[in-house]
């Protein structure tokens, strides 16, 4: 670690000067954007961005060898949880590498031997997404470039010896891709960051990192993270920022996200980032970020088969994304060697398999002034099955109602917990949890959301009333609303009840992937669309179905 910084003194203190000179610039399109948040914030967000809609994240470096985290934690927090006296993760590596095996070991066996840019991207592609955003550097703060700034802890030194981001780069951008990155901007372990004086690890480390990636690798969007420790003044982003806007070889097609700084985040930049998380921002863009994997984003050889996403899920987070004005990157965790597990490359294949038939509704669409709506079927009517798996809210259940969650308490039976929720209108689903759910003994849950799925997401019983939900987008090229419905009903019709035909014009409704479908509308009801009699081997697709309306208000 004392070789990583030998030299970067000279050469950082030089591109500090030089930032600031170019900061006098102005930018092509005639706006001088100064090192303040108030004139960041007004820089249009360059339009490519909110049309793509979809990408993927890749969780990639050191952490991939040992590939191991408690279930509920992140992977690729490895090193991290290993330093802590007495942790799962300690207590794995004693025994699975030895109490001497130091963390840096790991970089020599992270080979990528069986890494296939060109295999990669293009699995990247068939599954709709628009642009990637690998991790440059994770908080470990080994490298996936030659950087300068970390002698013998990069790509190109020690693993693979290659260039791993420019390879990636260049592949994504030769297959029609938007190509970002991720970079961290503390490091948990660097002498400097950890010295009497971290802002010296600011000035010779990270800024300096920070131009090269930009001057070298013009990323599309730059994914800052690790920002959390300190405000933006500490990290020097708003100057960072400044340049990058007035006169970087990037200022009119960048992106950038909101971790700057611990007083930027949800606050300030180009896009909010919510994770693993329900929040959506109706008036800033913003980006959901999520593992298929559901508690990682590095690749974690302990998650079961159930602890993934299952394709209805992460269509659901897409669809719900797309619907509130947000986009959705999706998180891939390849193995030390460069592969991309199965199971994640069959999610991906199976969201571009729906893409290809409703990408119409999802690509270069906008938020309707309804985003999302609830039709219950039949409120007394349930559907209720019984597994004994994991719960969805991870380790420990809230004692009390959330924003999606309502806690009814303690019940002895099933039943008991059913009438809660049937007995309040806001409920569409409850979990009841048994006596043998030890800290969860007998809670009852009620989900005023629409997230429920039998096979991963329930506790002891579950039940939930029959209904669907509506996911609004628009789309002004097609001049057309989409309503997509997360279930299909067994009544011969779908309701739709914000819409209403506009006087005076031809009115149609398109079953996407089927064809015309025909319709009526009622003022008290809305617009009732008649489902065609298909066999389930017919269906243009296996979930989410849209329909697309033209000439509706």
């Amino acid at each position: 670690y004392q070789r990583r910084v030998r030299g970067s003194m000279q050469v950082s203190t030089l591109l500090l000067v030089l930032a600031v000179f170019v900061l006098s610039f102005t930018g092509t399109n005639g706006t001088q954007y100064n090192a303040t948040w108030e004139s960041l914030d007004s820089r249009p967000l360059p339009s490519w961005y909110d049309q793509v809609k979809f990408g993927i994240f890749i969780h990639w470096g050191v952490f991939s060898v040992p590939s191991w985290g408690v279930v509920g934690d992140y992977a690729e927090w490895y090193w991290y949880q290993l330093e802590i006296n007495g942790s799962q993760t300690q207590k794995f590596h004693q025994e699975a590498y030895g109490a001497d095996f130091p963390y840096q070991q790991f970089a020599s066996s992270f080979t990528a031997e069986m890494w296939d840019p060109e295999q990669w991207v293009d699995i990247i592609k068939r599954s709709g997404a628009q642009y990637v955003v690998p991790t440059s550097k994770h908080h470990e703060g080994y490298t996936l470039w030659p950087s300068a700034q970390s002698w013998n802890w990069n790509a190109k030194d020690i693993g693979p010896k290659r260039d791993l981001l420019k390879e990636l780069m260049t592949e994504v951008r030769k297959q029609g891709l938007h190509a970002g990155l991720y970079f961290s901007l503390y490091e948990w372990f660097h002498p400097l960051y950890r010295s009497s004086n971290p802002q010296d690890y600011v000035t010779e480390i990270m800024i300096p990192q920070l131009y090269d990636l930009v001057n070298n690798y013009q990323p599309d969007l730059i994914w800052a993270d690790g920002d959390w420790d300190h405000e933006s003044d500490f990290w020097q982003t708003k100057e960072f920022l400044a340049w990058l806007y007035n006169s970087s070889p990037v200022k009119d097609t960048v992106v950038v996200n909101d971790r700057w700084g611990s007083d930027s985040d949800n606050q300030h930049g180009g896009f909010f980032t919510p994770e693993y998380s329900s929040t959506v921002y109706l008036n800033h863009k913003w980006e959901e970020n999520s593992g298929i994997d559901v508690h990682s984003y590095g690749y974690n050889r302990n998650t079961p088969a159930e602890s993934y996403y299952t394709t209805y899920q992460l269509l659901s987070l897409l669809i719900r994304s797309v619907a509130f004005g947000g986009n959705l990157l999706l998180n891939i965790g390849p193995t030390w060697d460069g592969r991309i597990p199965n199971i994640m490359q069959e999610r991906l294949l199976q969201i571009g398999s729906w893409l290809g038939v409703n990408g119409e509704a999802i690509y270069n669409s906008t938020k309707w002034r309804v985003q999302q709506e609830t039709y219950i079927l039949s409120p007394t009517a349930f559907t209720v099955t019984k597994q004994n798996t994991n719960n969805l809210w991870g380790d420990v259940l809230p004692a009390q109602s959330t924003e999606t969650v309502i806690y009814y308490g303690k019940t002895t039976s099933s039943q008991n917990c059913q009438q809660f929720c049937f007995q309040d209108p806001t409920c569409l689903s409850y979990t009841w949890h048994s006596s043998d759910q030890n800290e969860y003994a007998l809670m009852c849950y009620g989900r005023n959301d629409t997230h429920w799925e039998p096979i991963y997401d329930v506790g002891h019983v579950s039940g939930r009333k029959d209904h669907y939900t509506i996911s609004y987008t628009t789309n002004a090229s097609t001049k057309a609303i989409y309503g997509i419905i997360d279930f299909f009903p067994t009544e011969s019709y779908v309701l739709f009840p914000s819409l209403v035909p506009k006087s005076g014009s031809t009115s149609t409704v398109e079953f996407i992937g089927y064809g015309p479908v025909s319709w009526t509308y009622d003022a008290s009801t809305g617009v009732t669309v008649k489902l065609p009699y298909i066999s389930p081997m017919e269906l243009p697709c296996l979930w989410a179905w849209t329909f697309k309306f033209v000439n509706f208000n």
